[in-house]
């Protein structure tokens, strides 16, 4: 037999074998140990280490990323066909368009392609103006709404109030708020089938305001936590339950931190609660949370701390359409200012949704689901917050991929501070109250 001279982990146990058979010491052009093939690293990597292409000390970048500065990133080098989400390259589709190497975007209802420059397009043109909707190629004008004021005994003037509708006992239970005066209010009202009426249970929570309301069908009780008495007391962060008769003030062993402008949604999946977000004060100045709980029977339990960024004043509401069904929360005011931004939890993390367009940024507005329209309906808020924060009177609706601004040929005029539920008996969107930086107001509206 003729020997051959080979190159393998015995005789190369600390290098690779290059084509013509030597042993090499690894290099980033050169790498590998225990006698493999030589591989070069590429831009996946930043460094040979041992043997292993590394990126900053970690395992090398994912296909579409490059490793730079030893980071992963995706951009415009490693990604030049498609946009790149949650740091990854992906291919460009409606839900996912972008140019080259920038992040992707959701085009919505306002276009029906993604073209080859990562720009939405209608048909054979540009993507829809905001508001009109991109149907069979052609762009379609944006729905007008009509909101309608409805003539009714009503609670006084009030902002910051909270409601929940009691589906056991048929009626949407009202409570708290602040009056035109800035006081707070700790009045029960319940709107039925033949209208609003003020209820006199025999024991009352607090009077406040900036707290929230959700109801728990499984054991037929409308759950109170947190709110506001003035800005001379701290933040509430007691929990109360109303059973139709009377409020019960519950002491749980562990509870959110005392808190106002959170924000709570009943999820009909899992079965409980959800409480998110919210503010307190320290001599520092304002803290504002990030933090996620469920409250099922008497018990509140903390179930997550990362999502969207700490901030009050924002919504969450009951998405049943998406992906089977998800807490929805946007916007709200944080330590950087005003947000945008949409976040879908699913019962164990929060994931944000790439939307095409969305409200801008705003503070002490509301969200509810319309079934009528299927869709997500939001109405009023303060847009950029802070002292140069503008009251607006928009009302958009969210499809699960894009908001649209609705036109409106009438409605309330512009305010924050607003309630807005779903009414099951009129079948329509029910806003009530809220303020426009002088007065505080007692108009039922619906949609």
């Amino acid at each position: 037999m003729n020997a051959q001279c080979i190159c393998d982990s015995t005789s190369c146990p600390s290098g690779c074998c290059s084509a013509a058979r030597n042993c090499i010491a690894p290099a980033f052009g050169s790498c590998n140990t225990m006698g493999r093939a030589c591989i070069a690293c590429s831009n996946s990597a930043n460094a040979c280490v041992g043997g292993s292409c590394l990126c900053g000390g970690q395992p090398p970048c994912a296909s579409g990323q490059r490793c730079l500065s030893g980071a992963c990133v995706c951009d415009a080098t490693s990604c030049p066909s498609g946009c790149c989400a949650a740091g990854v390259c992906v291919s460009r589709t409606t839900a996912q368009c972008g140019a080259a190497g920038t992040t992707c975007s959701a085009c919505g209802s306002s276009a029906d392609a993604c073209d080859a420059t990562g720009s939405c397009r209608c048909g054979t043109g540009p993507a829809c103006s905001s508001g009109a909707t991109c149907t069979s190629g052609a762009c379609a004008p944006p729905v007008t709404v009509m909101w309608t004021q409805r003539s009714l005994v009503t609670p006084p003037a009030t902002n910051a109030a909270a409601a929940t509708w009691d589906s056991s006992r048929q009626v949407l239970v009202f409570f708290g708020g602040r009056s035109p005066a800035g006081t707070a209010i700790n009045t029960t009202w319940e709107l039925s089938a033949v209208g609003w009426a003020q209820r006199t249970p025999p024991t009352l929570p607090a009077a406040r305001y900036g707290h929230d309301l959700a109801y728990d069908p499984v054991r037929q009780r409308v759950i109170l936590f947190g709110g506001f008495q003035s800005s001379s007391l701290p933040r509430l962060g007691d929990t109360w339950e109303w059973n139709g008769t009377n409020w019960t003030q519950v002491s749980p062993s562990v509870s959110p931190a005392p808190r106002s402008g959170h924000r709570m949604t009943w999820d009909p999946v899992r079965q409980h609660v959800v409480l998110f977000g919210g503010r307190s004060d320290s001599a520092g100045g304002a803290i504002y949370f990030a933090d996620t709980w469920a409250y099922v029977s008497g018990a509140w339990t903390q179930l997550a701390s990362v999502g969207p960024s700490a901030r009050e004043g924002g919504s969450v509401a009951w998405d049943p359409g998406l992906s089977g069904g998800r807490v929805v929360a946007f916007g709200g005011l944080g330590s950087a200012g005003a947000r945008n931004d949409t976040w879908a939890w699913d019962g164990t993390s929060w994931t944000v949704v790439a939307t095409g367009t969305a409200p801008t940024a705003r503070v002490f507005f509301d969200v509810a689901f319309h079934p009528g329209l299927g869709k997500l309906v939001l109405f009023g808020g303060a847009t950029g917050g802070g002292a140069g924060a503008t009251l607006n009177a928009e009302t958009w609706v969210f499809d699960r991929t894009t908001w649209t601004l609705l036109g409106s040929a009438s409605g309330p005029s512009p305010r924050s501070g607003v309630v807005v539920e779903w009414d099951p008996l009129r079948q329509k969107l029910m806003q009530f109250g809220g303020w426009n930086g002088t007065t505080s107001f007692d108009e039922h509206w619906e949609l």
